[in-house]
């Protein structure tokens, strides 16, 4: 059996058991955006296929826009074929403990976490539990940053955007379990924000989720809060060119990629309900030129050492500074206003 019919079969019986026609099912469909496999899915997908093929995929086959589709993923396991890794695919809760407290994270720090635990691969100990797995990982930042820090998760809804009403209390995270397994914890507070909401626990949570202004990267977001109290970024999982900090960057330094979309909707939070106009910093969604490209700004934080990188698992932990990562966006985007997008460079008049 070739290794495209054993991926493609892989996701025929992943489609049926999530009541997929699998005839609309094509090598270019993106399975984690059309939720034929979730993040538990994921993680044992990436076990199956190295155990099958015998083989390791790499941070950067992970990260990849390829491994994102399934004729991407067919490629990256021809390729690995040919370059065999024998690494180990087990992380335990003493091996995170350590990544997270040799990237700099300490008792007091405020941190922005973005995280795709399947992308890290099986924690010892807990090989088939999701739930688990994320109270771990949030286990293993609040006893680091301990009672004088504070943990902050993307909630990430686009309500608005989707003509849809957002609960604080009720309308569920659209990003993946980890956040909203978070987001339900007890002593969780969670922004208003009916586009990119932010879920908080530590005592700066208030500050970072309450009374923000009504524009989601802008001036009293809860990123430029994060950015005023010198929070660090941390990326568990993902590269840190993933993280939607970029987009605040973006907006205070006025790019011409992208506009002041105006949205209107309904906010209930504690059952007061009201119609509101909410300000996003949007892209024209279909013009490929305005599309992101903020690999080129992680490379260069690397170069620079300003982003420290740890390996755990399959994966790694990225952290730095918001005040760092700010001022290297300013710079570069001041320099060039389209660094962090495909460009080349027009005019987006037209399509807004």
């Amino acid at each position: 059996m070739t290794i495209q019919k054993e991926i493609i079969d892989f996701f025929a019986i992943k489609a049926a058991e999530k009541g997929f026609n699998f005839s609309n099912v094509t090598l270019n469909t993106r399975y984690l955006n059309e939720g034929i496999l979730d993040s538990l899915g994921l993680i044992l997908m990436i076990d199956e296929f190295e155990q099958k093929f015998n083989f390791r995929f790499s941070t950067e086959d992970l990260q990849s826009y390829e491994f994102q589709s399934i004729s991407g993923l067919i490629l990256i396991v021809e390729k690995r074929l040919d370059n065999e890794n024998k690494m180990g695919i087990w992380y335990t809760e003493e091996d995170l403990e350590n990544a997270i407290i040799n990237t700099g994270v300490k008792r007091g720090d405020t941190i922005f976490l973005q995280v795709s635990l399947g992308r890290l691969g099986l924690m010892k100990n807990y090989p088939n539990n999701y739930n688990d797995i994320s109270n771990v990982v949030i286990d293993c930042f609040l006893r680091i940053i301990g009672n004088e820090g504070t943990l902050l998760v993307p909630t990430y809804t686009y309500s608005f955007g989707k003509g849809e009403e957002f609960n604080t209390e009720t309308t569920p995270s659209a990003i993946g379990e980890f956040t909203e397994i978070f987001r339900k914890r007890e002593g969780v507070i969670r922004s208003r924000d009916p586009m990119v909401s932010s879920a908080a626990i530590g005592p700066l949570s208030k500050y970072l989720t309450r009374e923000i202004s009504n524009s989601s990267f802008g001036l009293d977001s809860t990123f430029h809060r994060l950015h005023k109290c010198g929070g660090k970024i941390c990326t568990l999982g993902i590269s840190l060119h993933w993280t939607t900090f970029i987009h605040y960057i973006e907006e205070m330094a006025n790019v011409p990629f992208r506009f002041h979309k105006k949205f209107s909707g309904k906010i209930t939070e504690n059952n007061n309900t009201s119609i509101e106009l909410w300000n996003y910093f949007a892209r024209p969604l279909s013009v490929q030129n305005c599309e992101a490209d903020t690999l080129k700004i992680e490379k260069i934080a690397k170069s620079k050492n300003l982003v420290k990188v740890e390996p755990i698992g399959r994966g790694e932990i990225m952290v730095i500074d918001s005040n760092t990562y700010f001022d290297l966006g300013i710079s570069m985007l001041t320099n060039d206003p389209w660094y962090t997008a495909k460009g080349p460079p027009i005019s987006i008049d037209e399509f807004i």
